[in-house]
Formats: structure tokens, sequence, C-alpha cells
């Protein structure tokens, strides 16, 4: 069963992000994410490792997953690598 969820991104390096979502997620559990970075498509399997609950209420956003990056694809590692250089600047 694919089951989708909305997540808010908070951080992100080349090895993994930081999202903000209102579904629980388990740790180790894997996903697959999907993004674009100034109009470039990324999509990699993240591996959640951990979980941190924001407000016990289940309030949108209230669950924080740090997650690591999974073999992304070149095209999707290059995406996010220009993205980062950008930013950084």
């Amino acid at each position: 069963m694919t089951m989708w969820s909305i997540v808010r991104l908070v951080d992100i390096s080349l090895s993994g992000v930081l999202l903000a979502s209102s579904q629980p997620i388990g740790a180790s559990e894997r996903a697959e994410l999907r993004a674009a970075f100034d109009g470039d498509a990324f999509t990699s399997v993240v591996e959640v490792r951990r979980v941190q609950y924001e407000a016990p209420d289940g309030e949108a956003g209230s669950v924080r997953l740090g997650a690591r990056f999974v073999d992304p694809d070149e095209d999707s590692r290059r995406a996010l690598g220009q993205f980062l250089r950008r930013a950084i600047g």
C-alpha cells in the first residue's frame, strides 16, 4: 500500500535531511523523498534515523524526522550538490 505524506524540509545536507511531519514514521523505516531544488528534480530513498515528537497533541509538523539518503541517483546527487553550493554562496 502506498501512503503519501507532505513534509516540510527543515534542514538538508549531502548525506541527509531533517523533516517536519504530522505523520509519525518509525526509526529505521524507509520512504521515498521527492523534491525540486530550483526546478531540478531530486528523488531518494531515505532511512529514518531519529524521531522527535515536538507536541503531544499531534499538531501538523509536530514530528521531526532525521533521515539519511540511501543511494540517490547521480542526477539527484548533482541537483542537491548544486542547490547547496548556491545556498551557501
